[in-house]
């Protein structure tokens, strides 16, 4: 057996090697803690959202920033964001959503419909009105509307009312006569 009296030292490039090694490694591990603990990428990747819902032609944002109409397809930084749907005559809409890189990230919102009684509530003393929004016709669409209370017969009136946002009705006799939209 030979014994090799002779031992090479590292290099200038073994060093440089495991320089570079050692802090690629530390800053993808940083990159990583970044990315998870805080929500945001810092490597500008993105990731897509596909919003969808109804009724038709909802407003996306995020934040005071308007994404565009559903349907809708948008790159966001990857990360949390949260997204606000709008449509006039219902109720904003935030939805929290983790968006992944190289990822579509999908949501569906349905808004809910504002209801609003002039009346309070059930007030067959009071003809009235019940400020809403009815569906036209079969599909997401709707259209502004005032359910107005009206006689059913001479004793009796459908009194429109607002339960859980959403338009209701009913009929109430009248312990007298009903006139135009109310009990007298």
């Amino acid at each position: 057996m030979k014994k090799c009296l002779y031992k090479k030292k590292p290099g200038l490039k073994s060093f440089l090697f495991a320089v570079i090694f050692m802090g690629t490694a530390v800053f993808m591990f940083g990159l990583y803690l970044t990315t998870n603990l805080t929500g945001y990428s810092v490597s500008g990747d993105k990731g897509t959202i596909r919003v969808n819902g109804e009724p038709a032609e909802l407003g996306v944002y995020e934040g005071d920033k308007f994404l565009g109409y559903t349907p809708l397809q948008y790159k966001l930084p990857t990360g949390k964001h949260i997204i606000t749907i709008k449509k006039y005559g219902f109720k904003n809409e935030d939805i929290l959503v983790n968006v992944k890189s190289g990822f579509y990230t999908p949501i569906y919102a349905e808004p809910i419909l504002i209801c609003y009684d002039r009346d309070h509530g059930i007030n067959e003393w009071e003809s009235s009105v019940v400020d809403s929004y009815r569906p036209l016709g079969r599909g997401p669409t709707y259209e502004a509307y005032q359910f107005t209370d009206y006689c059913f017969d001479s004793q009796s009136v459908i009194e429109y009312y607002c339960e859980k946002q959403k338009v209701e009705s009913r009929s109430v006799s009248c312990n007298g006569v009903c006139n135009k939209g109310g009990c007298y």
